[in-house]
């Protein structure tokens, strides 16, 4: 759980919605997902792309709080429970400056950002992963694991099978573009 400062001052965040929008039973409108955070008491609410990233600010400071709020916020206007976490532009911050700045996702490369679950140790979690050596890249940072490899290793890597991994459940991934992007987001 991370906590920030109590100054009573607005904190910014972004809100991970895990598995909207690729499936039929979760289809989520982002004019309504933007207005169900507000209704929720949550201000400057902002989406990004339709995969469910919300960038908000409140002056509650706990995470976990602000989480459960919004899952219950969720499910009570689209009827469907959405796991969802919630990480403070300061720990984005933190993540997206722990991508190696080469790292890209394009046509050549694969970095990928999976956001864990509170009960998730990432220093644990790496070493319940598939890899194969030389091939993947994994580095371990607080509530998160960065992921990276070349394209053309794909088929060697242990990131297609991750979604066989018990620990694809207690997560939601993002690519490092879509992470740099929101952190930028988060500062400006």
């Amino acid at each position: 759980m991370q906590r920030c400062s109590r100054t009573g001052k607005k904190m910014r965040y972004i809100a991970f919605l895990r598995g909207i929008n690729v499936g039929a039973s979760t289809k989520v409108s982002m004019p309504r997902l933007k207005a169900c955070f507000k209704l929720s008491g949550l201000e400057e609410v902002r989406t990004y792309i339709n995969s469910g990233n919300v960038i908000f600010s409140s002056k509650e400071d706990i995470e976990l709080n602000l989480r459960k709020k919004i899952e219950r916020a969720i499910e009570h206007e689209f009827g469907v429970a959405i796991p969802t976490l919630v990480v403070s532009a300061v720990r984005l911050r933190d993540i997206s400056e722990a991508i190696e700045t080469n790292w890209r996702n394009n046509s050549d490369q694969k970095t990928d950002v999976i956001f864990l679950f509170d009960d998730v140790d990432p220093q644990k979690a790496i070493q319940n992963i598939e890899t194969s050596p030389g091939i993947d890249e994994l580095i371990a940072v607080e509530n998160a694991i960065i992921w990276h490899i070349e394209r053309k290793n794909y088929a060697k890597s242990g990131m297609h099978g991750f979604i066989k991994n018990p620990l694809y459940k207690k997560s939601t991934t993002r690519n490092c573009n879509t992470v740099r992007k929101l952190d930028g987001f988060l500062r400006g």
